[in-house]
């Protein structure tokens, strides 16, 4: 008797995979890193900023250039990611504008990017 394909389903074991979660900084924490970050080098806390508040990915943040910020706007344009030299559209495969808020232009400005 010829079985059902839905039959061999039935049979397959799936395997047990242990699901992980990547930690989240609590408030605190996170505000020590950015203080910290901000202590060393305006720019690495740009970067701190960029990735933790604007919630950039850290190849769009190296993909980043000058003509991407638009103060006058309010706006960052995600336009590009890049890894080992190799530039390609951000992750999602479309470009994105993430809105900057007053802290994040202040920190650009202390990195010394032109406004």
């Amino acid at each position: 008797m010829a079985r059902h394909p839905r039959d061999a389903l039935h049979a397959i074991e799936l395997l047990k995979v242990t699901q992980t979660t990547k930690p989240f900084y609590e408030p605190s924490d996170y505000e020590r890193l950015v203080e910290g970050a901000r202590a060393l080098d305006p720019r690495i806390e740009l970067m701190v900023l960029l990735g933790g508040d604007a919630g950039l990915r850290l190849g769009e943040i190296i993909g980043l250039e000058q003509p991407d910020i638009d103060f006058k706007r309010g706006f960052l344009h995600v336009r590009r990611s890049e890894h080992e030299n190799h530039v390609t559209l951000p992750k999602s495969g479309r470009e994105r504008q993430v809105l900057l808020a007053k802290w994040m232009r202040r920190a650009q400005r202390r990195a010394g990017l032109k406004t």
